[in-house]
């Protein structure tokens, strides 16, 4: 019986350890396919950092605005700085998805679709090394009283300019209050939900 039972113990053990094997090997393919993924951007000697503004300090845009521009102006001016920008979430963190109506095309009410949503400052893409494919990126004329201005990714492009040039065509993105948005860039895909998903579409629009 004692035999019986250290054999028992035996080939469970060793059955333990070929799942044990099977699912590390797994797991390391995995591993190796998700680091041969192209993130849509370069994170190579980038350094992020969030910051959060307490609401009684700053109960108004302008006054965030205005904060944000001055911290962006000095690391800017920090030694062995080549690029500061900012982006209210980073990419591969999530996505922040809001709905949007192309003008001049029928919407159904309660029904439009959605897309990420990207609030970034001028150098951004540029600091993220994110291609501009077609068109421009934002400047700082894109302000706050400037006319309202979008850059869309390619997977935005595809879906609905797929034999159609999007420069220059309007968004309404959101609750529709504010107006339309002209898209004046195509930019490359980004990864924001990770790097096991593919590139959802992303509007892009100017930290004011």
């Amino acid at each position: 019986g004692g035999r019986r039972m250290r054999s028992a113990l035996l080939i469970a053990e060793v059955a333990l350890s070929i799942v044990l094997l099977v699912g590390a090997a797994l797991l390391l393919r995995s591993f190796a396919k998700l680091t041969s993924v192209d993130p849509g951007f370069q994170p190579d000697n980038v350094l992020s950092f969030s910051v959060a503004l307490p609401q009684a300090f700053y109960p108004e845009e302008h006054s965030r605005i205005a904060l944000f521009d001055r911290l962006l102006d000095r690391l800017q001016a920090t030694p062995g700085v080549e690029v500061a920008a900012m982006i209210q979430q980073l990419p591969i963190a999530g996505d922040y998805m809001l709905s949007y109506a192309i003008q001049g095309r029928p919407t159904v009410a309660g029904n439009n679709p959605s897309a990420n949503y990207r609030s970034v400052s001028p150098a951004y893409f540029t600091a993220l090394r994110i291609p501009v494919l077609r068109g421009r990126a934002f400047t700082v004329q894109d302000a706050e009283k400037s006319p309202m201005v979008a850059v869309v990714d390619e997977a935005f492009a595809a879906r609905h300019f797929p034999a159609e040039d999007p420069i220059g065509r309007g968004i309404d993105i959101g609750n529709g209050t504010d107006g339309f948005y002209q898209i004046v860039g195509i930019v490359g895909n980004v990864h924001h939900e990770g790097l096991n998903a593919a590139p959802e579409p992303t509007m892009y629009v100017p930290f004011k």
